[in-house]
């Protein structure tokens, strides 16, 4: 991920330690909604992102750590380190926020993700 900003979401430590505890299958639906959550996220970025020649947009990503059920998701590259001055501003230019809106949008859905998928292997 391009160094400089970081999105920390609370209570994922707790999450991870019941999921510890549970059955494969619903550890299996928590990896889904978390893959699926990361997509989305990415595909929020990829469509707010300010587009020159699109260089930041194309090199946006998610991949998902599935032992610790996170996924990362932002520009990668160090040709792209400009994302971070897009996303916060200079002193010469302003913010034009992509992934903090995104990662917000996202943090709504999550629940309800988790809950479709982790309730389709309980039934």
């Amino acid at each position: 991920m391009s160094r400089g900003f970081r999105v920390e979401t609370r209570g994922v430590n707790q999450l991870r330690k019941r999921l510890r505890e549970l059955s494969s299958e619903v550890r299996d639906g928590a990896i889904a909604a978390v893959t699926e959550a990361g997509d989305s996220v990415a595909k929020d970025m990829e469509n707010n992102v300010p587009v020159d020649q699109g260089d930041l947009r194309s090199s946006i990503s998610s991949e998902v750590n599935r032992g610790n059920l996170v996924a990362e998701v932002g520009p990668r590259g160090s040709d792209v380190y400009y994302g971070y001055f897009q996303e916060f501003g200079t002193a010469n230019m302003p913010a034009n926020p992509f992934a903090q809106p995104a990662y917000e949008a996202e943090r709504k859905r999550f629940p309800g993700r988790m809950r479709k998928h982790v309730g389709k292997r309980l039934r």
